[in-house]
Protein backbone atom coordinates (compact mmCIF):
# COMPACT_ATOMS: atom_id res chain seq x y z
CA UNK A 1 0.00 0.00 0.00
CA UNK A 2 3.02 2.59 0.64
CA UNK A 3 4.65 1.43 -2.94
CA UNK A 4 1.28 2.60 -4.29
CA UNK A 5 1.28 5.79 -2.50
CA UNK A 6 4.60 6.95 -3.60
CA UNK A 7 4.19 5.70 -7.13
CA UNK A 8 1.01 7.98 -6.80
CA UNK A 9 2.97 10.87 -5.42
CA UNK A 10 5.37 11.11 -8.05
CA UNK A 11 2.98 10.66 -10.73
CA UNK A 12 1.21 14.23 -9.25
CA UNK A 13 4.02 15.79 -9.04
CA UNK A 14 4.91 15.15 -12.63
CA UNK A 15 1.84 15.97 -13.80
CA UNK A 16 1.62 19.16 -12.04
CA UNK A 17 4.54 20.36 -13.31
CA UNK A 18 7.22 20.22 -10.47
CA UNK A 19 10.79 18.99 -11.14
CA UNK A 20 13.61 18.30 -8.70
CA UNK A 21 16.49 20.38 -7.94
CA UNK A 22 19.71 18.85 -9.71
CA UNK A 23 21.73 21.41 -12.15
CA UNK A 24 21.33 20.90 -15.75
CA UNK A 25 24.92 21.24 -17.50
CA UNK A 26 24.52 24.67 -19.87
CA UNK A 27 26.44 26.75 -22.35
CA UNK A 28 29.10 24.06 -23.23
CA UNK A 29 31.67 25.18 -25.29
CA UNK A 30 36.11 24.49 -25.93
CA UNK A 31 38.26 27.53 -26.19
CA UNK A 32 40.12 28.60 -28.35
CA UNK A 33 38.35 27.27 -31.14
CA UNK A 34 40.72 29.04 -33.63
CA UNK A 35 44.17 28.37 -32.19
CA UNK A 36 47.82 26.91 -33.49
CA UNK A 37 48.97 23.72 -33.85
CA UNK A 38 50.35 22.38 -30.57
CA UNK A 39 47.98 24.95 -28.88
CA UNK A 40 45.59 22.97 -26.34
CA UNK A 41 41.90 23.75 -26.15
CA UNK A 42 39.76 23.88 -22.75
CA UNK A 43 35.96 22.39 -21.99
CA UNK A 44 33.46 25.09 -20.46
CA UNK A 45 30.24 24.60 -19.51
CA UNK A 46 27.69 25.95 -16.53
CA UNK A 47 25.62 23.76 -14.19
CA UNK A 48 22.57 25.80 -14.00
CA UNK A 49 20.69 25.29 -10.92
CA UNK A 50 16.59 25.34 -11.63
CA UNK A 51 16.16 25.85 -7.97
CA UNK A 52 19.04 27.16 -5.67
CA UNK A 53 16.68 27.87 -2.88
CA UNK A 54 16.33 24.04 -3.08
CA UNK A 55 19.43 22.57 -0.97
CA UNK A 56 17.65 18.88 -0.54
CA UNK A 57 19.83 17.85 -3.75
CA UNK A 58 23.40 18.01 -3.97
CA UNK A 59 25.54 17.02 -7.08
CA UNK A 60 27.29 13.84 -6.35
CA UNK A 61 29.67 13.93 -9.63
CA UNK A 62 30.12 15.74 -13.07
CA UNK A 63 31.25 14.03 -16.24
CA UNK A 64 32.61 14.78 -19.48
CA UNK A 65 33.01 13.04 -22.02
CA UNK A 66 34.89 14.46 -25.48
CA UNK A 67 35.65 12.91 -29.02
CA UNK A 68 36.79 14.33 -31.49
CA UNK A 69 36.65 13.55 -35.35
CA UNK A 70 39.84 14.12 -37.26
CA UNK A 71 40.47 15.12 -41.22
CA UNK A 72 42.04 12.43 -43.22
CA UNK A 73 45.76 12.72 -42.70
CA UNK A 74 45.76 14.49 -39.68
CA UNK A 75 47.70 12.92 -36.59
CA UNK A 76 44.61 12.72 -33.68
CA UNK A 77 44.79 15.61 -30.85
CA UNK A 78 45.58 14.59 -27.51
CA UNK A 79 42.58 14.50 -24.98
CA UNK A 80 44.15 15.02 -21.39
CA UNK A 81 42.38 12.26 -18.81
CA UNK A 82 39.73 14.13 -17.36
CA UNK A 83 38.44 14.75 -20.66
CA UNK A 84 38.19 18.61 -20.40
CA UNK A 85 41.38 19.78 -22.63
CA UNK A 86 42.24 19.11 -25.92
CA UNK A 87 46.08 19.75 -27.48
CA UNK A 88 46.30 19.79 -31.22
CA UNK A 89 48.78 17.94 -33.22
CA UNK A 90 48.10 18.51 -36.33
CA UNK A 91 46.46 21.98 -38.51
CA UNK A 92 42.88 21.08 -39.83
CA UNK A 93 39.19 21.62 -38.69
CA UNK A 94 37.93 19.14 -36.39
CA UNK A 95 34.01 18.25 -34.80
CA UNK A 96 34.21 18.03 -31.26
CA UNK A 97 31.77 15.78 -29.70
CA UNK A 98 30.96 17.30 -25.69
CA UNK A 99 28.70 15.36 -23.46
CA UNK A 100 28.75 16.84 -19.74
CA UNK A 101 26.48 14.31 -17.20
CA UNK A 102 25.83 15.94 -13.86
CA UNK A 103 24.18 13.43 -11.34
CA UNK A 104 22.67 14.77 -8.04
CA UNK A 105 20.52 13.13 -5.24
CA UNK A 106 18.62 14.33 -1.88
CA UNK A 107 19.20 11.52 0.06
CA UNK A 108 16.44 9.73 -1.32
CA UNK A 109 16.20 9.94 -5.06
CA UNK A 110 18.69 10.04 -7.45
CA UNK A 111 18.57 12.19 -10.73
CA UNK A 112 21.05 12.67 -13.85
CA UNK A 113 20.89 15.45 -16.01
CA UNK A 114 23.18 15.09 -19.42
CA UNK A 115 23.87 17.86 -22.29
CA UNK A 116 25.68 17.39 -25.42
CA UNK A 117 27.44 19.97 -27.88
CA UNK A 118 29.45 19.45 -31.10
CA UNK A 119 31.25 22.85 -31.64
CA UNK A 120 33.98 23.10 -34.72
CA UNK A 121 38.07 23.93 -33.78
CA UNK A 122 39.90 25.55 -36.25
CA UNK A 123 44.01 24.61 -35.89
CA UNK A 124 46.19 26.41 -37.59
CA UNK A 125 49.48 26.09 -39.47
CA UNK A 126 51.76 27.83 -41.59
CA UNK A 127 51.92 26.17 -44.88
CA UNK A 128 54.54 27.81 -46.93
CA UNK A 129 55.89 31.71 -46.95
CA UNK A 130 55.75 33.23 -50.91
CA UNK A 131 58.23 36.51 -51.49
CA UNK A 132 57.44 38.42 -54.45
CA UNK A 133 59.24 41.70 -56.20
CA UNK A 134 58.89 44.37 -59.17
CA UNK A 135 56.81 42.70 -61.59
CA UNK A 136 57.05 39.09 -60.90
CA UNK A 137 54.32 36.91 -59.24
CA UNK A 138 54.32 35.33 -55.85
CA UNK A 139 57.41 32.52 -55.69
CA UNK A 140 57.53 29.37 -53.31
CA UNK A 141 60.28 30.86 -50.84
CA UNK A 142 60.48 27.54 -48.82
CA UNK A 143 60.62 25.23 -51.96
CA UNK A 144 64.47 26.01 -53.32
CA UNK A 145 67.27 26.15 -51.30
CA UNK A 146 68.08 29.64 -51.55
CA UNK A 147 66.22 32.44 -53.38
CA UNK A 148 67.76 35.40 -55.06
CA UNK A 149 66.73 38.95 -54.72
CA UNK A 150 68.29 42.13 -55.62
CA UNK A 151 69.72 44.64 -53.42
CA UNK A 152 67.72 48.20 -52.74
CA UNK A 153 64.19 46.79 -54.13
CA UNK A 154 61.40 46.05 -51.87
CA UNK A 155 60.61 42.71 -51.53
CA UNK A 156 57.49 41.16 -50.08
CA UNK A 157 56.58 38.36 -47.79
CA UNK A 158 53.49 36.75 -47.03
CA UNK A 159 52.50 33.80 -45.00
CA UNK A 160 49.88 30.91 -46.04
CA UNK A 161 48.06 29.53 -43.39
CA UNK A 162 46.70 25.65 -43.31
CA UNK A 163 44.02 25.04 -43.93
CA UNK A 164 44.37 27.12 -46.85
CA UNK A 165 40.91 29.52 -46.12
CA UNK A 166 41.29 29.39 -42.19
CA UNK A 167 41.63 32.90 -40.06
CA UNK A 168 45.04 33.53 -38.35
CA UNK A 169 44.87 33.08 -34.86
CA UNK A 170 45.38 36.29 -32.97
CA UNK A 171 49.32 37.67 -33.21
CA UNK A 172 49.63 35.28 -35.37
CA UNK A 173 52.15 34.66 -37.76
CA UNK A 174 55.20 36.03 -35.89
CA UNK A 175 57.96 36.30 -38.72
CA UNK A 176 61.34 35.78 -37.60
CA UNK A 177 64.77 35.92 -38.89
CA UNK A 178 65.59 39.04 -41.43
CA UNK A 179 61.94 39.78 -40.86
CA UNK A 180 59.63 41.35 -38.09
CA UNK A 181 55.91 41.70 -37.21
CA UNK A 182 53.59 39.17 -35.80
CA UNK A 183 49.53 39.14 -36.56
CA UNK A 184 49.99 40.38 -40.47
CA UNK A 185 49.77 38.06 -43.25
CA UNK A 186 51.98 39.65 -45.39
CA UNK A 187 55.25 41.59 -44.35
CA UNK A 188 57.92 43.69 -46.68
CA UNK A 189 61.46 44.29 -46.56
CA UNK A 190 64.54 46.14 -48.44
CA UNK A 191 68.08 44.14 -48.38
CA UNK A 192 70.17 46.86 -48.87
CA UNK A 193 73.56 45.09 -48.31
CA UNK A 194 74.27 41.45 -50.15
CA UNK A 195 74.46 38.28 -48.37
CA UNK A 196 72.34 35.41 -47.45
CA UNK A 197 69.55 36.30 -45.14
CA UNK A 198 67.54 33.70 -43.36
CA UNK A 199 63.56 34.22 -42.58
CA UNK A 200 60.74 32.28 -41.01
CA UNK A 201 57.22 32.54 -39.94
CA UNK A 202 55.23 30.60 -37.11
CA UNK A 203 51.92 29.15 -36.07
CA UNK A 204 52.90 26.73 -33.73
CA UNK A 205 55.09 25.22 -36.11
CA UNK A 206 57.81 27.42 -38.19
CA UNK A 207 58.51 27.54 -41.44
CA UNK A 208 61.94 28.63 -42.90
CA UNK A 209 63.42 30.03 -45.86
CA UNK A 210 66.91 31.39 -46.89
CA UNK A 211 66.77 34.46 -49.02
CA UNK A 212 70.44 35.72 -51.11
CA UNK A 213 70.19 39.40 -51.98
CA UNK A 214 72.60 39.84 -54.91
CA UNK A 215 74.57 42.80 -56.43
CA UNK A 216 76.91 43.86 -59.10
CA UNK A 217 80.19 44.02 -57.41
CA UNK A 218 82.54 44.64 -60.14
CA UNK A 219 82.63 45.27 -63.56
CA UNK A 220 86.19 44.85 -65.45
CA UNK A 221 88.19 44.40 -68.36
CA UNK A 222 91.30 42.52 -69.12
CA UNK A 223 94.69 43.46 -70.36
CA UNK A 224 94.17 47.10 -68.35
CA UNK A 225 96.82 49.34 -69.76
CA UNK A 226 95.93 52.19 -67.14
CA UNK A 227 92.58 53.11 -65.03
CA UNK A 228 91.64 56.67 -65.60
CA UNK A 229 90.26 58.63 -62.93
CA UNK A 230 87.01 60.48 -64.43
CA UNK A 231 86.75 62.59 -61.43
CA UNK A 232 83.01 61.96 -60.86
CA UNK A 233 83.72 60.78 -57.14
CA UNK A 234 81.91 57.89 -58.04
CA UNK A 235 83.34 54.40 -57.75
CA UNK A 236 80.71 52.96 -59.73
CA UNK A 237 81.68 54.20 -62.25
CA UNK A 238 85.25 53.39 -63.63
CA UNK A 239 86.85 54.20 -66.95
CA UNK A 240 89.86 51.88 -68.20
CA UNK A 241 92.66 52.42 -71.12
CA UNK A 242 93.11 49.15 -73.34
CA UNK A 243 96.31 49.34 -75.96
CA UNK A 244 94.91 48.40 -79.47
CA UNK A 245 96.54 44.95 -81.03
CA UNK A 246 96.93 44.07 -84.80
CA UNK A 247 96.49 40.39 -83.76
CA UNK A 248 92.98 38.97 -85.60
CA UNK A 249 90.95 37.68 -82.72
CA UNK A 250 92.38 39.62 -80.02
CA UNK A 251 89.42 40.89 -77.87
CA UNK A 252 89.02 42.54 -74.34
CA UNK A 253 87.11 40.48 -72.23
CA UNK A 254 84.77 42.31 -69.20
CA UNK A 255 83.63 40.53 -66.78
CA UNK A 256 80.49 41.48 -64.38
CA UNK A 257 80.84 39.57 -60.57
CA UNK A 258 77.71 39.32 -58.49
CA UNK A 259 78.36 39.47 -54.58
CA UNK A 260 78.05 36.46 -53.06
CA UNK A 261 79.50 35.00 -55.83
CA UNK A 262 76.18 33.02 -57.03
CA UNK A 263 76.44 31.28 -60.94
CA UNK A 264 74.80 32.65 -63.32
CA UNK A 265 71.61 30.50 -63.49
CA UNK A 266 71.08 31.96 -60.36
CA UNK A 267 70.95 35.74 -60.60
CA UNK A 268 67.54 37.47 -60.33
CA UNK A 269 65.70 38.30 -62.93
CA UNK A 270 66.91 42.12 -63.16
CA UNK A 271 70.29 41.35 -63.74
CA UNK A 272 70.86 43.42 -67.13
CA UNK A 273 74.87 43.15 -68.73
CA UNK A 274 75.02 45.41 -71.83
CA UNK A 275 76.81 47.71 -74.19
CA UNK A 276 75.03 51.48 -73.69
CA UNK A 277 77.23 52.71 -76.43
CA UNK A 278 80.08 50.93 -78.54
CA UNK A 279 79.68 47.55 -79.80
CA UNK A 280 80.21 44.54 -76.94
CA UNK A 281 79.54 41.18 -77.72
CA UNK A 282 78.20 38.31 -75.88
CA UNK A 283 74.47 37.20 -74.82
CA UNK A 284 75.41 35.60 -70.97
CA UNK A 285 74.51 37.82 -68.12
CA UNK A 286 78.52 38.06 -66.73
CA UNK A 287 80.97 38.49 -69.79
CA UNK A 288 80.98 40.84 -72.89
CA UNK A 289 83.85 41.05 -75.18
CA UNK A 290 85.14 44.39 -77.15
CA UNK A 291 87.23 43.81 -80.58
CA UNK A 292 90.61 44.84 -79.91
CA UNK A 293 91.77 44.99 -82.85
CA UNK A 294 90.62 48.77 -83.49
CA UNK A 295 90.22 51.79 -81.99
CA UNK A 296 87.17 52.39 -79.92
CA UNK A 297 85.12 53.76 -76.95
CA UNK A 298 82.51 51.36 -75.26
CA UNK A 299 80.49 51.94 -72.06
CA UNK A 300 78.97 48.53 -70.80
CA UNK A 301 76.20 48.84 -68.25
CA UNK A 302 75.74 46.30 -65.05
CA UNK A 303 72.50 46.44 -62.94
CA UNK A 304 70.89 44.52 -60.21
CA UNK A 305 69.55 46.75 -57.90
CA UNK A 306 72.74 48.90 -58.04
CA UNK A 307 74.32 49.64 -61.03
CA UNK A 308 78.08 49.41 -62.42
CA UNK A 309 79.24 51.72 -65.60
CA UNK A 310 82.53 50.94 -66.84
CA UNK A 311 83.94 52.47 -70.28
CA UNK A 312 86.42 51.03 -72.46
CA UNK A 313 88.86 52.95 -74.38
CA UNK A 314 90.74 50.63 -77.20
CA UNK A 315 93.52 52.84 -78.19
CA UNK A 316 95.98 52.97 -80.81
CA UNK A 317 98.67 55.62 -79.32
CA UNK A 318 101.09 56.68 -82.33
CA UNK A 319 104.82 58.81 -82.38
CA UNK A 320 105.57 59.56 -86.07
CA UNK A 321 108.72 61.46 -86.92
CA UNK A 322 108.32 63.63 -90.27
CA UNK A 323 111.31 65.18 -92.16
CA UNK A 324 111.43 68.10 -95.36
CA UNK A 325 114.49 67.24 -96.91
CA UNK A 326 113.87 69.52 -99.59
CA UNK A 327 116.23 72.90 -100.15
CA UNK A 328 119.61 73.38 -98.16
CA UNK A 329 118.11 73.18 -94.97
CA UNK A 330 114.85 70.62 -94.91
CA UNK A 331 113.10 70.48 -91.17
CA UNK A 332 112.30 67.61 -89.15
CA UNK A 333 109.25 67.39 -86.63
CA UNK A 334 106.76 65.36 -84.78
CA UNK A 335 103.22 64.04 -84.21
CA UNK A 336 101.87 62.43 -80.89
CA UNK A 337 98.37 60.55 -81.52
CA UNK A 338 95.68 58.77 -79.93
CA UNK A 339 92.74 57.13 -81.49
CA UNK A 340 89.49 56.98 -81.19
CA UNK A 341 89.25 61.20 -81.08
CA UNK A 342 87.21 60.90 -77.91
CA UNK A 343 90.21 59.30 -75.86
CA UNK A 344 91.45 62.82 -75.82
CA UNK A 345 88.62 64.23 -73.42
CA UNK A 346 87.71 61.23 -72.35
CA UNK A 347 91.68 60.13 -71.09
CA UNK A 348 93.85 62.33 -71.43
CA UNK A 349 92.36 65.46 -70.42
CA UNK A 350 91.68 64.11 -67.38
CA UNK A 351 95.55 63.78 -66.48
CA UNK A 352 96.45 66.55 -67.60
CA UNK A 353 94.10 69.53 -69.38
CA UNK A 354 97.88 70.68 -70.94
CA UNK A 355 97.81 67.62 -73.34
CA UNK A 356 94.85 68.74 -74.93
CA UNK A 357 96.78 71.28 -77.02
CA UNK A 358 99.86 69.41 -78.23
CA UNK A 359 97.72 66.08 -79.24
CA UNK A 360 96.87 64.49 -82.81
CA UNK A 361 98.80 67.69 -84.27
CA UNK A 362 102.05 68.16 -85.42
CA UNK A 363 105.49 70.15 -83.34
CA UNK A 364 108.47 71.14 -84.24
CA UNK A 365 111.20 73.00 -82.70
CA UNK A 366 112.29 76.40 -83.75
CA UNK A 367 114.24 79.22 -83.49
CA UNK A 368 111.87 82.05 -82.14
CA UNK A 369 113.23 84.38 -85.06
CA UNK A 370 113.03 83.04 -88.33
CA UNK A 371 116.86 82.31 -90.00
CA UNK A 372 118.82 82.57 -86.89
CA UNK A 373 120.51 80.08 -86.26
CA UNK A 374 121.64 80.61 -82.76
CA UNK A 375 118.16 82.27 -80.85
CA UNK A 376 115.58 81.40 -78.32
CA UNK A 377 114.14 78.43 -78.71
CA UNK A 378 110.04 77.73 -79.51
CA UNK A 379 108.08 74.85 -79.65
CA UNK A 380 105.30 74.80 -82.69
CA UNK A 381 102.17 73.46 -82.62
CA UNK A 382 100.91 72.98 -86.04
CA UNK A 383 101.44 73.41 -89.79
CA UNK A 384 105.46 73.54 -89.80
CA UNK A 385 105.96 77.13 -91.50
CA UNK A 386 105.25 75.39 -95.12
CA UNK A 387 107.45 72.19 -94.76
CA UNK A 388 105.97 69.18 -95.95
CA UNK A 389 107.59 65.66 -95.37
CA UNK A 390 109.14 63.93 -97.88
CA UNK A 391 110.11 61.25 -95.26
CA UNK A 392 108.72 59.73 -92.42
CA UNK A 393 107.65 56.76 -90.46
CA UNK A 394 105.34 55.87 -87.81
CA UNK A 395 105.86 53.76 -84.91
CA UNK A 396 102.59 52.27 -82.60
CA UNK A 397 103.57 52.98 -79.05
CA UNK A 398 102.05 51.87 -75.66
CA UNK A 399 99.66 54.32 -74.20
CA UNK A 400 101.87 54.93 -71.15
CA UNK A 401 104.84 55.97 -73.46
CA UNK A 402 102.16 58.38 -75.66
CA UNK A 403 101.62 59.99 -71.54
CA UNK A 404 104.92 60.00 -71.17
CA UNK A 405 105.86 61.81 -74.24
CA UNK A 406 103.16 64.10 -73.77
CA UNK A 407 104.74 64.55 -70.34
CA UNK A 408 108.04 65.63 -71.33
CA UNK A 409 106.45 67.73 -74.02
CA UNK A 410 104.43 69.85 -72.07
CA UNK A 411 107.06 70.82 -69.29
CA UNK A 412 108.97 71.65 -72.59
CA UNK A 413 106.43 74.17 -73.86
CA UNK A 414 106.90 75.59 -70.10
CA UNK A 415 110.61 76.18 -70.77
CA UNK A 416 112.13 76.19 -74.45
CA UNK A 417 115.36 76.59 -73.89
CA UNK A 418 117.73 77.68 -76.70
CA UNK A 419 117.67 76.57 -80.03
CA UNK A 420 121.39 76.16 -81.63
CA UNK A 421 121.65 74.35 -85.41
CA UNK A 422 124.52 72.27 -84.22
CA UNK A 423 123.17 70.92 -80.21
CA UNK A 424 119.80 71.58 -79.79
CA UNK A 425 118.07 71.83 -83.54
CA UNK A 426 114.79 70.36 -84.91
CA UNK A 427 116.36 66.97 -85.40
CA UNK A 428 117.49 66.83 -81.57
CA UNK A 429 113.71 67.95 -80.70
CA UNK A 430 112.23 65.27 -82.89
CA UNK A 431 114.55 62.55 -81.70
CA UNK A 432 113.72 64.08 -77.79
CA UNK A 433 110.27 63.01 -78.39
CA UNK A 434 110.77 59.94 -79.95
CA UNK A 435 112.84 58.80 -77.68
CA UNK A 436 110.51 59.46 -75.03
CA UNK A 437 107.94 56.93 -76.72
CA UNK A 438 110.52 54.40 -76.68
CA UNK A 439 111.11 54.61 -80.06
CA UNK A 440 114.82 53.58 -80.37
CA UNK A 441 115.99 57.16 -82.17
CA UNK A 442 119.50 57.38 -83.00
CA UNK A 443 121.70 59.46 -81.26
CA UNK A 444 121.91 63.50 -82.15
CA UNK A 445 125.55 63.38 -83.22
CA UNK A 446 127.03 66.82 -84.75
CA UNK A 447 130.10 66.46 -86.58
CA UNK A 448 130.39 69.79 -88.44
CA UNK A 449 130.94 70.31 -92.15
CA UNK A 450 132.68 70.46 -95.07
CA UNK A 451 130.20 67.96 -96.67
CA UNK A 452 128.98 65.30 -97.33
CA UNK A 453 127.32 65.10 -94.00
CA UNK A 454 128.89 63.34 -91.13
CA UNK A 455 127.09 62.24 -87.70
CA UNK A 456 123.23 62.49 -87.36
CA UNK A 457 122.01 65.97 -86.60
CA UNK A 458 120.90 67.39 -90.30
CA UNK A 459 117.30 66.83 -91.28
CA UNK A 460 118.99 65.05 -94.52
CA UNK A 461 120.42 62.27 -92.38
CA UNK A 462 116.64 62.21 -90.83
CA UNK A 463 115.23 61.58 -93.89
CA UNK A 464 117.53 59.17 -95.34
CA UNK A 465 117.01 57.06 -91.50
CA UNK A 466 112.86 57.31 -92.13
CA UNK A 467 113.07 56.08 -95.46
CA UNK A 468 115.47 52.86 -94.07
CA UNK A 469 112.78 51.96 -91.60
CA UNK A 470 110.12 49.71 -92.60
Amino acid sequence: MKKQLLFLISILIASSGLIFACPSPVNIAINPSLLPVGGVSSVSYVSYDIDPGDTSFHVTSEQVTTTVSSPAGATAPTISADNKSVTWNSAGVYTVTITVKITSTDGHTTEVRSNTAIPTVTVVAVKRIEYKWGNLGWIDATTPPVNYVPINTNVDFQALPDPADADWPGGKPVWGGSLSGSGVATVSTNFSNSGYYAISAECGNTVNGQMCAVKVNSLLPDNIEQEIDDGDGNSDTRTFVVNMTTNAGDVVTVTATPAPIVTEASLPACWTLAATEGTANGAGKLVRTIDRTHPSKTVIQCSCGNTKITTVYVVLCTYSALCDDTGLVGHGWWNLSIAPASAVPGVLNRLNTRFTPIINIDGGFWPARSHHVYDAGYILIGSQRGHMPTAWHVWPIPFHDLVYGLTDLSAWRGAYGNYAFDTRNCVWGTLRIGDDCGCGMPIFDYIPPPFPLQGFWHPKQLAAWLRSNP
